[in-house]
């Protein structure tokens, strides 16, 4: 194969060895070098069962991935399992439904989500490697391939009462995972994206302490100062027929914005601020999702749940506009009550201000739990210096107290003794003279307890 240079010691093909498809399936224009990828990638969408390959061993267009299992099945799209031929190795790839694919506007919000997903790049996010066919309806992209169990169904195995669940997800191995979902939500804030849909399905924890925070479908941008909306903005087509350009958000038809009184999330942890749809929703609406999903997590209860849509839309209908104060989850202190019941405050401004906060307020809170013993003991030590002080405050008031009593008593003894046609009588001079002693020996005591204070 003949190569040209790229300036920077690697190598491209030319196009006199690429095949003709492979030429029309040009990537964009990354930087200065250009991508390729082999647009046959696409036809492992259509139908073909599971381990099925176009072609035979010797084909030099053999597919390069292989398409396996179904792994979930959500409103926009389907993600696959997929062996890449070339790297050896698992992806995923998430395709649009069929049912949705003739929807220009699903297709608007099934880019915005690669989009945003390859944006943001942290290690609770899964990364995003590719995108095929972007302006057709067979458009799909493909990611790393993570396998563990979902937060869902970790709660619902110990609130079952499974042993095993229970030794591996502890209730303290949960809320660690649970501070690291904060923090990659608050990454996602940071890059000016909203998840609007997190929920314990969309939590992923691995057999070796990963956490993942999954399907950003539904994510929204909250601005055009983030690292996510600035390199969303910037995005282009690598097609050169107007009509086939990928669309940019400049481009995008105006129903791609929420609309007001439309709700996008899932009610069991949704926002009352989401549920009647406003457009002002914010990282705070994440908030109050994950003050939902951590109250799961500490009472192995439902935060909303009813036996029909109808009955859970009363329940939402009620938070939004009738809350009331949950009760609290007996087997937990005060503190951390109080954690998850400011996160899911009704307003708003009553909730943290954001994930960071929330992952902060937890994390103290844990970092006592882990050594009671250091709590304890600075509990026993502010216990004995509050009683050392009410100890000194009761002495001084006992001092101030008796100098005021032989105050009184020597001002009494003199007027009585200097009273007209009355005499000193000389034991008048003695009692005058302790009295005297008496006060000063209570203002020295004062004068040095006060010192002993300020030096401990």
């Amino acid at each position: 194969m003949t190569e040209r240079g790229t300036g920077e010691g690697q190598t491209w093909p030319s196009d006199l060895d690429l095949t003709e498809d492979q030429r029309s399936g040009r990537h964009a224009i990354v930087g200065e070098r250009p991508a390729f990828v082999d647009v046959r990638i696409a036809d492992t969408v259509v139908d073909r069962e599971p381990g099925e390959r176009a072609g035979g061993p010797d084909d030099e267009n053999l597919d390069r991935l292989v398409p396996l299992e179904v792994i979930a099945t959500g409103g926009m799209g389907v993600v696959r399992r997929y062996h890449d031929m070339v790297l050896g190795r698992d992806v995923a790839a998430k395709e649009m439904r069929a049912d949705q694919r003739d929807s220009e506007r699903v297709r608007h919000r099934f880019l915005q989500e690669a989009r945003i997903q390859a944006n943001l790049q942290h290690p609770c996010i899964v990364p995003l490697y590719d995108i095929g066919r972007p302006a057709t309806e067979d458009m799909f992209f493909t990611m790393a391939h993570v396998e563990g169990t979902t937060l869902r169904e970790v709660l619902g195995r110990r609130r079952a009462g499974d042993e095993a669940t229970a030794r591996r997800f502890s209730r303290r191995a949960l809320l660690e995972a649970f501070c690291r979902v904060c923090l990659a939500v608050e990454y996602a804030h940071e890059q000016g994206v909203v998840h609007r849909d997190l929920k314990p399905e969309n939590i992923m924890l691995g057999d070796y302490g990963e956490v993942w925070v999954l399907d950003w479908g539904v994510a929204k941008l909250s601005g055009t100062t983030g690292r996510c909306s600035s390199g969303i903005s910037r995005a282009r087509s690598w097609r050169a027929t107007p009509a086939e350009r990928i669309p940019t958000l400049d481009s995008e038809p105006p129903d791609i914005v929420t609309n007001v009184g439309e709700r996008l999330g899932t009610l069991e942890y949704l926002a009352p601020e989401q549920y009647i749809g406003a457009r002002d929703s914010d990282r705070r609406s994440d908030v109050y999702s994950l003050g939902a999903i951590l109250y799961e997590v500490l009472s192995l209860r439902w935060f909303r749940h009813a036996s029909d849509p109808n009955e859970l839309a009363r329940v939402v209908w009620r938070d939004t506009f009738a809350p009331e104060p949950r009760a609290a989850i007996e087997s937990e202190s005060e503190e951390m009550n109080a954690l998850w019941q400011r996160a899911t405050a009704a307003k708003p401004e009553s909730r943290y201000a954001s994930a960071q906060q929330l992952h902060e307020a937890l994390s103290a809170l844990l970092d006592a739990e882990r050594e009671p013993g250091r709590a304890e003991e600075s509990a026993t030590a502010s216990a004995r210096r509050a009683a050392t002080e009410r100890e000194r405050a009761a002495s001084r008031r006992q001092s101030m107290q008796s100098a005021s009593v032989l105050a009184a008593a020597l001002a009494l003894m003199l007027v009585y003794e200097g009273w007209p046609g009355r005499e000193w009588h000389p034991a008048m001079w003695l009692v005058g003279a302790a009295t005297l002693g008496q006060l000063l020996a209570c203002a020295v005591g004062t004068v040095l307890r006060e010192r002993a204070r300020k030096r401990e």
